[in-house]
C-alpha cells in the first residue's frame, strides 16, 4: 500500500512457459488499483454554547473499512464546561476613617460571559477599626487564692468587631521558709516538743499558723548476752541492745553476733596393710569423724579390700593358616592409674599378623614369539622367602615348536551396484595343534555414502547491472565413487540506493524514505513515512520608534500555516503615547487673600497615556501689586493749625509689614556626638505703640527638637528552641529615616532612628551519615562511620571506626611437593576468606595426594617407508621404534627403543645346466629358511639334483631359442642339443 496516495495495485498471477528452460514461471500482470488507507486528515472545530456555558469540540475523522475498502466519515463531540475561580479577592480602596471606623473595600470576582471569565468589581463599605481595650476592677478568688485581672478587647475579624474577655490569674504566694523551735529532751518520757511557724494563705492574704509535734529523743538502756553453738561448728556470743536512730527518731533492737571459735574440719584416720603379691589386694580400715555440738565425734568405721598391683605382660602365637598364609601374634599388657581406692588396671591388647607361607599359584601359557616366529611355553609360580617374609614370582620359558612359513595375505576389492563395495581378505594362520598353515577368507561389505552437505559459492562482479551468479555444489554416488555435481543460478547482488522525497500534504511535511534490502537474492522494498507538523508563532509584536508627536505604533502580527509555511493572517496596529509635553511654569495671584501661587503643570506617562499633574506653592505678600517687596506704603495725614485754619499735610512713608520666614539650624555631627540639637529661628514684627514708628523684626532662637547623628549598631541575638533543632536569630537594626511628624501642631520632616526587628528561623540540618574506607593493608581495612546529630542547635559529630578483613583471596596459597618414594604429588591449598563482619581472615588448609600414573601402553611406529623394506643378511625386516613412559620421581620420562622385526627370508634361486662332462643335467635349488634364533635370521639350504641324459642315436639339429630385447639392448640366445 502506498501511504502517500493510499492506492494499492492489484495483480493477476499468470503462468507462462519459459522457452530456454522449458519451465512454468509465475508472472504478475497489473490490472487495477483499490483504496487501502485514508488520506484525509482529521478536522477539529471549536464553538461556544452560551446556554450551557461550555466549549463544544467537534472532531471529524475518517476510518478505513477493510472489508469494503472505503473510507467512512465519523464525527465525535466533546463538551468542556467553563469554570471560573470562585475566590473573591478584596482590595482596600482608600484609608480608614477613624471617626466612623469605615473603609471602602473593592470586591473582585469572576463570572462566565460568552465562554470566557469576566472580571466584576464591587465597592462595599466595611468596618476597619474597633474600640479601645477596657480594664475591669481586680477581683479575688478565695477558693483558689488568686487575684483576677480582666480586660475587654475587640478584634477585627471579617469586617466585624469581636468582643474578647481576657482574664489573668495571679497566684498568691506566701513565704515558704518554716521557722522551727526545738525544746529540750525530757529524760523521764524521752520525748521532745517541736513548734513549727508556717505562713498559709487565707482568702487572698497570708496568715501565721503554729504546728506542735512530739518526737522521740532517747531510748532506755537494756543489754542481754548469751553464748551459743551454731550449725555444730561455730561458737557465737549473741548480744542484744536498744539503739536510738537519729535519722528516723526511733528505737531499734540491735543484735550483735561475735564469733568466738570455729571448728573447720574433723580428721579421718586410715590404716593400710601390705600388698599381697598372690592376690594383688590389700586391706584398708577407715575411722570417720564429723562435728557435733562443736566437737569431733566418731560416727562410722569401714573396712574393705583394695587392688594394689597389675598382672604381667603375656605373648601368644597362633599356628600358620594354610588358607590365608598368615599367623597371629597376640600381645597383652596392663597399665595402672590412680592410688588407693581409685587404683585401676587397664588392659591393652595388640594383634600382629605375620606372613608364614605363600600360595604357589602356578600358571602356564603358550604364545608365539613374533621376532622368531617360534611357539614357546611360559610357566610362572610363587616361592616364599622366610628371611624377607615375602612372596616372589618365578618364571621359566621353554621352546615348543619352531616357526612355519605361510603364504602372504592378500585383499581383493570390487564394486557391486553403486552403493556396495566388497572387500575379500585372504590370510593364513599357523595352527598350533596341527602345526600347519590354515587358510581364512573374510568378506567385508561396505555401504558407501557421500557427504550430504551442500555448499554455495557466490560471485558478485562490480558491475552496474548488479547481476551475479550463485553456484550450488554437492556429491552423488556413482559406481562406488562420489562424483561432484555443480549447478549455477543467476542472482541479484545489490539494490538501488535509498531515496528521500519530501512533499507538503495538508499543511504537513511528509518525508517518504524508500529503501531496498537484499534478502535471499531479491530486493525487498521498505517505505517509511515521517510526518512533521509545521508550527508557527501565535503572534509577534513589533514596536516602532517614538515620533516627534510623542506617538509610536505597536504592530501585532498574527500568523497561520499556508502551504507548509508561516504566513501573516492578520495585522493589528495600535498607537500609544511614548512621551509627554514639557512642563509649564506660571504664577497666579489671589488678591483677596494676598497670596502668590507658583504653579507647575507637568504630565506623567502611565500605560501609554499622559496624566496631567499640578504642583502649587503659595506665599503671602503685603502688596498684592508688588511681589518682590516686604514693605507697604503708609500715608500720614497731619493737620496743623495756622491761625484759625487747619492745614493738611500729607506724607508717604515705607513701613515694614512682614518678616522673613522662620528657619531651622542644625548642629554639626561629630564623631563624639551621638545626638544633635535642631534650633528654630523665628522673626517677629515689633508692634510699637505708635503706628508711625518704624517696625523691625525681632529674632528668637529656641531648641525645637533633638535628632540622632547616628543610629546604634545592630544587635544580633540567637536562641535555641524546639527541642534544640531550630535556631531563632533576632536582629535589631536601626536605620536613619526622615519621618513626617506632627510637632506643635505643625507637620515637620525630622530625622529619626527607626527600629527594624527581623526574626529568622533556621532549622539545623546536619550532614548525612558518611562512610569512608581506607586502603587495604595487611589484609585489613578500616571503615569510619561518621554520624551527625543536632544537640542544642549545633551539629555534633561522632566517628565509629571498625576493622574489616579484605582481599583474603590474595592470602590464599597453593603449593606442591614431590614424594619420590611413594610417587605422589602432595598438594597443599590454603584457602582464605572473610566472614561477614569479621576483622581477620579465616583460613582453611587442605592437603591431598595425586598418584603419578604414567601410561603403560607402548607406542609402536614403523620407521621403514615400505613394509618389510629393510634387508639384512639374507632376510627382510621392519624397523620399529617402541616408545613408552616410565615414572621417575614425580614425572613421567619418555623412553624409546629401536627394534627389528623379522618379516621373511629372501627368495630362493633355481639353476639348471649341463655338467662339464656333458652327460649330466644338474638342477641346483637354493632356499632360505628362518634360523629360529632370538634375533631372527635366515639360513641357506642348498639342494642339488643330478639327472643323467641319455640321448638318441640320431641326434637332431640343435635347438636355438632367441629371447626378447631388454632395456639394455641385449637379448639371450639359448642353444640346446643333445
Amino acid at each position: 500500500c502506498d501511504r502517500t496516495t493510499c492506492k494499492q495495485p492489484l495483480h493477476t498471477l499468470v503462468y507462462k512457459v519459459s522457452r530456454p528452460h522449458c519451465r512454468c514461471r509465475r508472472v504478475a500482470i497489473k490490472r487495477r488499483h483499490r483504496t487501502c488507507c485514508c488520506l484525509q486528515r482529521p478536522k477539529r472545530t471549536k464553538r461556544c454554547d452560551s446556554a450551557t456555558a461550555a466549549w463544544v469540540h467537534t472532531r471529524v475523522y475518517y476510518v478505513f473499512n477493510a472489508s469494503k475498502h472505503v473510507c467512512v466519515r465519523r464525527r465525535s463531540t466533546v463538551r468542556t464546561p467553563v469554570r471560573c475561580s470562585k475566590h473573591v479577592k478584596q482590595k482596600k480602596d482608600g484609608s480608614c476613617n477613624r471617626h466612623t471606623c469605615r473603609r471602602v473595600v473593592k470586591q473582585i470576582d469572576h463570572y462566565v460571559h460568552h465562554c470566557r471569565c469576566r472580571r466584576r468589581v464591587k465597592r462595599v463599605s466595611k468596618v476597619c477599626c474597633c474600640p479601645r481595650a477596657k480594664r475591669l476592677p481586680v477581683r479575688c478568688d478565695r477558693s483558689k487564692h488568686q487575684w483576677l485581672r480582666s480586660k475587654i478587647t475587640w478584634h477585627l475579624s471579617h469586617g466585624r468587631c469581636v468582643k474578647r474577655v481576657t482574664t489573668k490569674r495571679h497566684q498568691l504566694t506566701c513565704r515558704r521558709d518554716v521557722k522551727t523551735r526545738v525544746l529540750a529532751c525530757s529524760r523521764r518520757t524521752c520525748k521532745r516538743k517541736i513548734v513549727k511557724i508556717l505562713h498559709r494563705p487565707k482568702g487572698c492574704r497570708c496568715a501565721i499558723r503554729h504546728k506542735i509535734t512530739h518526737r522521740t529523743c532517747c531510748c532506755r538502756p537494756a543489754v542481754r548476752s548469751n553464748v551459743k553453738c551454731v550449725n555444730d561448728r561455730d561458737v557465737v556470743r549473741i548480744t542484744k541492745r536498744r539503739v536510738f536512730n537519729r535519722h528516723t527518731y526511733k528505737c531499734k533492737t540491735k543484735v550483735v553476733k561475735k564469733l568466738l571459735h570455729r571448728l573447720h574440719k574433723c580428721r579421718n584416720t586410715i590404716y593400710r596393710s601390705k600388698c599381697n603379691k598372690k592376690t594383688r589386694h590389700r586391706t584398708v580400715r577407715k575411722v570417720l569423724r564429723r562435728p557435733k555440738k562443736c566437737r569431733c565425734k566418731v560416727y562410722r568405721r569401714v573396712t574393705h579390700r583394695v587392688l594394689c598391683s597389675c598382672p604381667n605382660t603375656r605373648v601368644k602365637r597362633t599356628k600358620c593358616s594354610k588358607t590365608s598364609c598368615h599367623k597371629s601374634i597376640v600381645k597383652t599388657w596392663y597399665t595402672s592409674s590412680g592410688h588407693g581406692a581409685h587404683f585401676k588396671c587397664r588392659k591393652h591388647r595388640q594383634v600382629i599378623k605375620v606372613r608364614c607361607c605363600c600360595k604357589r599359584n602356578p600358571t602356564s601359557r603358550v604364545y608365539c614369539d613374533r621376532s622368531s616366529g617360534a611357539t614357546k611355553r611360559e610357566s610362572k609360580w610363587t616361592v616364599f622367602i622366610a628371611s624377607r617374609r615375602a612372596c616372589v614370582r618365578r618364571r621359566k620359558v621353554v621352546l615348543v615348536r619352531r616357526r612355519l612359513d605361510c603364504p602372504k595375505s592378500y585383499t581383493k576389492k570390487f564394486c557391486k551396484g553403486d552403493e556396495r563395495k566388497l572387500e575379500v581378505r585372504t590370510s593364513w594362520k599357523i595352527s598350533r595343534l596341527e602345526n600347519r598353515c590354515v587358510k581364512r577368507v573374510k568378506t567385508i561389505t561396505n555401504h558407501l555414502e557421500c557427504p550430504k552437505r551442500r555448499w554455495r559459492e557466490k560471485k558478485c562482479p562490480t558491475k552496474p547491472d548488479c547481476q551475479g551468479k550463485i553456484t550450488t555444489n554437492w556429491y552423488q554416488l556413482k559406481k562406488c565413487r562420489c562424483k561432484r555435481i555443480t549447478r549455477s543460478k543467476p542472482i541479484v547482488c545489490c539494490c538501488p540506493k535509498p531515496t528521500r522525497v519530501k512533499r507538503c500534504l495538508e499543511n504537513q511535511w511528509v518525508t517518504v524514505l524508500t529503501k531496498h534490502n537484499l534478502f535471499k537474492g531479491h530486493c525487498l522494498q521498505k517505505v517509511k513515512r515521517i510526518r512533521v507538523s509545521v508550527r508557527c508563532k501565535r503572534k509577534r509584536v513589533r514596536i516602532g520608534r517614538c515620533r516627534k508627536d510623542c506617538k509610536k505604533h505597536r504592530v501585532i502580527l498574527l500568523y497561520e500555516v499556508k502551504n507548509c509555511k508561516c504566513a501573516i493572517a492578520k495585522r493589528i496596529i495600535r498607537t500609544k503615547m511614548c512621551c509627554c509635553p514639557r512642563p509649564k511654569h506660571y504664577k497666579r495671584c489671589k488678591a483677596a487673600k494676598g497670596v502668590v501661587q507658583n504653579i507647575k503643570q507637568f504630565w506623567r506617562l502611565s500605560h501609554g497615556k499622559c496624566l496631567k499633574r499640578r504642583r502649587i506653592v503659595s506665599r503671602k505678600n503685603c502688596l498684592p501689586e508688588r511681589f518682590d517687596s516686604s514693605q507697604q506704603k503708609v500715608v500720614i495725614v497731619r493737620y496743623s493749625r495756622v491761625a484759625c485754619r487747619c492745614h493738611r499735610r500729607k506724607r508717604i512713608r515705607q513701613l515694614l509689614c512682614m518678616c522673613r520666614p522662620p528657619r531651622t539650624v542644625k548642629e554639626k555631627c561629630t564623631s563624639e556626638r551621638i545626638k544633635r540639637r535642631v534650633y528654630r529661628i523665628t522673626y517677629h514684627l515689633s508692634h510699637p505703640r505708635s503706628k508711625l514708628v518704624k517696625r523691625h523684626c525681632l529674632k528668637r532662637r529656641k531648641v525645637w527638637y533633638t535628632e540622632p547623628c547616628r543610629c546604634p549598631k545592630p544587635t544580633r541575638r540567637q536562641r535555641c528552641s524546639r527541642k534544640g533543632t531550630v535556631l531563632t536569630t533576632k536582629i535589631r537594626k536601626w536605620r536613619l529615616k526622615i519621618v513626617k511628624r506632627l510637632h506643635h501642631r505643625r507637620w515637620i520632616r525630622r530625622r529619626t532612628c527607626v527600629l527594624k526587628i527581623t526574626k529568622k528561623h533556621t532549622r539545623i540540618r546536619c550532614k548525612r551519615r558518611s562512610v569512608s574506607w581506607t586502603k587495604c593493608r595487611n589484609f585489613r581495612r578500616k571503615r569510619t562511620t561518621v554520624k551527625h546529630w543536632v544537640h542544642r542547635c549545633k551539629c555534633r559529630r561522632r566517628a565509629v571506626v571498625r576493622v574489616f578483613a579484605c582481599n583474603c583471596a590474595k592470602k590464599s596459597t597453593k603449593s606442591r611437593r614431590c614424594d619420590a618414594k611413594a610417587g605422589d604429588l602432595v598438594y597443599t591449598r590454603k584457602s582464605c576468606y572473610s566472614k561477614r563482619g569479621a576483622a581477620t581472615c579465616s583460613c582453611t588448609t587442605r592437603r591431598w595426594r595425586k598418584h603419578i600414573n604414567c601410561p603403560r601402553r607402548y607406542v609402536r611406529r614403523r620407521l621403514t617407508k615400505r613394509h618389510c623394506g629393510l634387508k639384512r643378511h639374507r632376510a627382510w625386516y621392519n624397523r620399529f621404534s617402541i616408545e613408552w613412559t616410565k615414572r621417575r620421581g614425580c614425572g613421567c620420562v619418555r623412553k624409546r627403543r629401536t627394534v627389528l622385526r623379522f618379516c621373511h627370508c629372501q627368495r630362493g634361486s633355481k639353476r639348471a645346466g649341463c655338467a662339464i662332462n656333458g652327460k649330466t643335467w644338474v638342477k641346483t635349488k637354493v632356499t632360505y629358511r628362518p634360523s629360529g634364533s632370538k634375533h631372527g635370521g635366515c639360513k641357506k639350504v642348498k639342494r642339488v639334483t643330478k639327472r643323467r641324459i641319455l640321448c638318441r642315436r640320431h641326434a637332431g639339429k640343435p635347438k636355438v631359442k632367441i629371447g626378447g630385447c631388454s632395456k639394455h639392448c641385449k637379448r639371450s640366445v639359448s642353444v640346446r642339443q643333445c
